[in-house]
């Protein structure tokens, strides 16, 4: 999926406090990650193959800004990382239905 395309697409995250199960956060998932923390995203080139490109994600992370290099040619799967890279750093049991509504669990156990 292009990036054209994520940005217009629909994410749902729930995650559980004890036996609780909460709505996290339903909609665009570059508005999930700017309300979470993500300062920038830029396209740069790969640092050792000639001719590929990704991505440069700028995320804050508990009092640090995270700087991620992704060269997947899916943007949307370089979100859904990002995500989970954040669902995974919160250490609360998780669930995100991702934009081709995949389910990933985070911190099952």
């Amino acid at each position: 999926m292009n990036r054209k395309d994520t940005e217009h697409s629909t994410v749902t995250l729930y995650w559980w406090n004890g036996p609780t199960k909460t709505l996290d956060f339903k909609g665009n998932p570059i508005d999930f990650l700017r309300e979470k923390g993500l300062k920038s995203i830029r396209l740069v080139k790969h640092p050792k193959v000639k001719g590929i490109k990704g991505y440069r994600f700028k995320m804050w992370f508990g009092g640090n800004i995270m700087t991620i290099d992704m060269f997947d040619i899916d943007f949307a799967n370089n979100i859904g990382l990002l995500i989970k890279l954040y669902l995974s750093y919160l250490g609360d049991k998780a669930v995100f239905y991702d934009h081709y509504h995949r389910e990933h669990k985070i911190n099952w156990g």
